[in-house]
């Protein structure tokens, strides 16, 4: 885990080092497993070799006799058990990350491949079904986190068919980029929304949201304000922005602000607009959240395929 760190840096743990993130730990699923009913890996059921074993001791019964029903996609309550423990025992990595950041004075926070649980037939990628239910494995963090891609206010926009946009990338140009289709569309976008709940159901510390991946050199600062206000809105209390394009070899991530160099457009805003998420964040994190209304967590319905979306594929 992160033994050599502690052997290298460990004398700033607590001090100059408070925590560790990660980013977008997940367990990887090619997407033709999902939409491609002609592909051979379009049936996706995770499996272990202690699978049977554990679910008897977690949920008191043998899952072998209802795996047919399972594996036909039947609605059954045995499918929400098995996918909420195919989950849970993904989620052990994160568990044990967890512990031993604790043990050792720190704090951990990071995001997944987390996207809202739709089902299989609607998009490229549902982790509820690679990753589990969002909540049990963001209770893991100390912030329960997100990710926050694209120009655009909904970062929901690649997951699903029906808004599925590949945004155009501008290499190293210092060149003005229109907004997103649809920019001010968050009907999907259901993440931040997932994290601040977690954090209120686990009393945990705060929020995190790894913000502007995917934006562009031609990114305006203007534009990211907005971006950041609309998450901190939703409940994020912790920023971090998203990793800049350096890498000493190889080709790397020109998408990707914030950008120090004099080939974007933050490089003159880039103190301002850091100064600005710190002071929103702090403001955000001393409030206490009052959630008046709850909704009802959908994705066991996901996982026994329980309604039928609209669907249109590519």
């Amino acid at each position: 885990m992160y033994e050599e760190y502690k052997k290298r840096l460990g004398k700033y743990f607590g001090d100059t080092i408070m925590g560790f993130f990660s980013d977008s730990d997940n367990r990887r699923v090619n997407v033709l497993v999902f939409y491609d009913e002609n592909s051979p890996m379009r049936d996706y059921f995770p499996w272990s070799s202690d699978f049977e074993e554990t679910f008897r001791a977690a949920y008191g019964y043998d899952i072998m006799p209802y795996m047919p029903a399972v594996l036909r996609r039947e609605d059954v309550p045995q499918a929400a058990d098995y996918w909420e423990h195919a989950g849970r025992l993904m989620q052990g990595w994160f568990a044990a990350h967890h512990a031993w950041l604790r043990e050792n004075g720190l704090e951990y926070t990071g995001h997944t491949s987390d996207s809202s649980p739709y089902l299989t037939q609607e998009t490229q990628r549902s982790s509820c079904f690679t990753e589990g239910r969002f909540s049990d494995l963001e209770r893991h963090f100390d912030y329960p986190g997100t990710d926050q891609e694209m120009y655009s206010l909904d970062s929901a926009k690649p997951t699903k068919f029906v808004n599925f946009y590949t945004p155009s990338v501008i290499w190293g140009e210092r060149e003005y980029m229109p907004k997103m289709t649809n920019f001010y569309d968050v009907s999907n976008d259901l993440r931040a929304k997932q994290a601040a709940a977690t954090a209120f159901q686990y009393g945990k510390k705060g929020v995190m949201c790894e913000m502007f991946a995917a934006s562009n050199y031609g990114v305006e600062p203007a534009t990211l304000r907005q971006i950041a206000a609309y998450q901190i809105m939703q409940g994020v209390t912790f920023v971090v922005p998203h990793a800049w394009h350096y890498r000493f070899t190889g080709e790397t991530k020109y998408f990707a602000p914030p950008d120090f160099s004099d080939a974007g457009m933050l490089d003159y805003a880039t103190k301002q607009l850091n100064d600005e998420l710190a002071a929103r964040t702090c403001l955000m994190a001393r409030g206490k959240p009052v959630y008046p209304v709850a909704l009802i967590d959908p994705t066991e319905y996901a996982w026994r395929g329980k309604w039928q979306p609209r669907i249109r594929h590519f």
